[in-house]
């Protein structure tokens, strides 16, 4: 297993959605082939290096022709992650173990805390069943992931 930014691999579960889109991306390819490549076959080595053409190619994300990118930002897939986890009950220890936060304070930078989230409280103190859009992850500001 290859280490991360913080120099510890970790494993994770994958859901459902993740293998199926992992299967799309290995079809037609060999044991031995890299599963981020190029429709040319080459490697995506580093995506980030090529995020905003990637996301442009995708459609999540458009290059303009001064160079300059408006879309979907890799940073704030971390923090949507982090978000949609908690939100969802998952336990704060589970989040910092999927996503690599090692201390509760880098962990919190990421699990940040917006208006719609007062809101629901209220409704939940209030006894109100929150609604679908009320439980969906709002980035403030950042594209919604």
């Amino acid at each position: 297993m290859e280490t991360s930014k913080n120099g510890e691999g970790r494993r994770v579960k994958l859901t459902a959605e993740i293998k199926t889109l992992l299967a799309e991306c290995i079809r037609g390819k060999q044991p031995d082939d890299f599963v981020l490549t190029y429709k040319h076959g080459s490697r995506v080595s580093q995506p980030g290096k090529n995020w905003y053409s990637l996301c442009a190619v995708s459609g999540l994300g458009k290059l303009s022709a001064d160079g300059s990118y408006t879309g979907l930002q890799m940073h704030v897939l971390r923090r949507s992650a982090v978000r949609r986890l908690v939100r969802r009950g998952v336990s704060e220890k589970v989040c910092m173990a999927i996503s690599g936060h090692k201390t509760r304070r880098m962990f919190d930078r990421y699990n940040t805390t917006n208006e719609r989230d007062l809101e629901n409280a209220a409704k939940l103190l209030d006894g109100q069943a929150l609604s679908e859009t009320d439980t969906r992850t709002d980035t403030s500001g950042f594209a919604r992931v």
